[in-house]
């Protein structure tokens, strides 16, 4: 019963989950892939095309975006200077009249 209780204040909501889950390569391609998409990218970007191509996206949109990308470990998005999960991140890109 007291295990239950400790496992139960344990669980994390999807949305602390986003905050804190990612930074893989395939999140990385999955970005590169949006961006290609939109024709933001070419063919076989690496990882820092990716970021700058989010930047330039965010400049085009009216968005400050910025972003640590890293194969592996938690990846680090930014809107206007303020941390955001990755799914905030396109979401607010779609929001602004993105489709990808």
């Amino acid at each position: 019963m007291a295990d239950e209780k400790i496992l139960k204040d344990e669980i994390l909501s999807e949305e602390d989950l986003d905050e804190v889950a990612g930074g893989t390569t395939d999140e990385i391609n999955s970005d590169a892939r949006r961006l290609q998409r939109i024709g933001m990218l070419g063919p076989a970007p690496t990882k820092d095309q990716v970021g700058d191509a989010l930047y330039y996206l965010g400049q085009r949109i009216g968005l400050e975006i910025g972003c640590d990308l890293h194969d592996g470990s938690s990846n680090t998005y930014y809107i206007n200077n303020k941390k955001v999960s990755r799914d905030k991140l396109w979401n607010k890109i779609r929001e602004k009249g993105v489709k990808f």
